[in-house]
């Protein structure tokens, strides 16, 4: 049990290592490309600008989402300490990343608590809990003509806990998997 669990650490951490590198290499990629498409759009005549305005904003929200990513991969959970998290601003922070990254086909909705939702806990942990959720939906409405995802946050009632609700209108899960889950 102890000797999996250090295994499973130490698979995580040579994982995190590899995505930090991946996400170091493409944003090198992304600075180099960014100034060229720049400049040609400084010289480029009025009718073919929007193909390099679209090339342009795709860069642009690609090399934000590296920076994003370095961010989550460089914090190296094991040292980080625990300590109290405000969920509502967390869950704001993943889902202004989730707008700026996801189709503008999906539309997303949150739904959270007035106050402040404080727990005990690891932020990256929990913001990548959350952004995978987010992600497992935003690909199972992959095929859905009006997608839609929708968070909430809040309080639950007469307990000392917070309930986080993701939901879509995504295909939903295979009965197999669905099996594995109970």
């Amino acid at each position: 049990a102890m000797s999996e669990r250090l295994r499973r650490a130490a698979r995580r951490e040579a994982m995190g290592d590899m995505a930090a590198g991946l996400a170091h290499n493409l944003n090198n990629l992304l600075a180099a490309i960014l100034p060229n498409i720049e400049l040609a759009l400084a010289t480029t005549p009025e009718d073919s600008r929007p193909m390099l305005e679209d090339a342009l904003q795709a860069t642009q929200s690609a090399a934000e989402l590296m920076r994003q990513m370095l961010s989550f991969v460089r914090t190296d959970s094991a040292s980080m300490p625990r300590g109290p998290i405000d969920l509502v601003e967390l869950v704001r922070e993943t889902m202004r990343f989730c707008r700026r990254t996801f189709s503008s086909r999906i539309a997303i909705a949150t739904h959270l608590s007035e106050d402040a939702l404080r727990v005990l806990g690891q932020t990256s942990n929990l913001q990548q809990v959350l952004l995978n959720l987010c992600l497992n939906s935003r690909d199972a409405m992959a095929d859905r003509e009006h997608p839609h995802l929708s968070v909430s946050l809040h309080r639950a009632p007469d307990r000392a806990e917070a309930e986080l609700v993701v939901t879509d209108n995504g295909v939903g899960m295979a009965p197999n998997v669905a099996r594995r889950l109970g």
